[in-house]
C-alpha cells in the first residue's frame, strides 16, 4: 500500500519541518 506509505511519510515531514522550526527559532 504506497498510498498509506505517502501520507505517513509526508505527515512526519510535516511534523519533523515543525519540529525543526521551533528548534531552530
Amino acid at each position: 500500500m504506497p498510498f498509506i506509505h505517502v501520507e505517513m511519510i509526508e505527515g512526519r515531514s510535516r511534523e519533523q519541518k515543525e519540529a525543526l522550526v521551533k528548534e531552530v527559532t
